[in-house]
């Protein structure tokens, strides 16, 4: 199934079948949901995401004080495909406009076959299945780059992050001399079922 929304001014043309390609999903409430690579254009308005954060989430995040994401972060996340990064940005439409409420970062260490992520959602989008469309977006990039296990590192005292990827079949491990940062991983044993994703048209 293919679908059509407005194209923003930075959208990039990936072709549909890539595995880069945006996707569209839905929430319980069926509120549609747009997944997509982030691009150079992004930088101001990811930078305004992170500003809007409460300072827990942007604490917890970030594994640090800062009011958005530090430059050199920022170079990072807009380096897509560059040693194994990508990064991706959750759009939705909000009163006519586009509005984005989660990002991604992800990178693929082709040689242990691990893909490490690392997510956030809007405060005022949290508990409403954001953070779980973006996870399975996430896990199926991780299979289709062959990995064989998800990573993510999060701060031992950020209990929200813990209890989120315990749910979604995680476990938690020590960072031998890190007192505080856990390790949560979940190994990629079965390959997903392949199903159809409805896919993005730009008008």
């Amino acid at each position: 199934m293919t679908l059509a929304l407005p194209a923003p001014a930075n959208a990039e043309m990936i072709p549909l079948d890539d595995v880069r390609a945006p996707v569209l999903t839905a929430l319980p409430s069926g509120r549609v949901l747009l997944i997509r690579p982030v691009a150079r254009a992004d930088a101001g308005a990811l930078q305004a995401y992170f500003r809007a954060l409460t300072p827990r989430s942007r604490y917890d995040r970030l594994a640090g004080a800062g009011s958005e994401l530090p430059a050199g972060e920022l170079a990072r996340t807009l380096a897509q495909g560059e040693g194994g990064r990508f990064a991706l940005l959750v759009e939705t439409v909000v009163d006519g406009y586009r509005s984005l409420i989660a990002e991604a970062r992800t990178h693929l260490d082709a040689a242990r076959r691990s893909f490490e992520i690392a997510l956030s959602v809007h405060d005022a989008w949290q508990r409403q299945g954001v953070g779980s469309a973006l996870l399975a977006e996430l896990e199926q990039r991780a299979l289709a780059d062959d990995a064989d296990v998800l990573v993510a590192e999060v701060l031992r005292t950020n209990d929200r992050s813990q209890g989120f990827l315990r749910r979604h079949g995680f476990h938690a491990e020590g960072i031998p001399g890190d007192w505080r940062m856990l390790r949560i991983v979940k190994p990629l044993e079965d390959r997903l079922p392949d199903a159809p994703r409805p896919l993005v048209r730009w008008i």
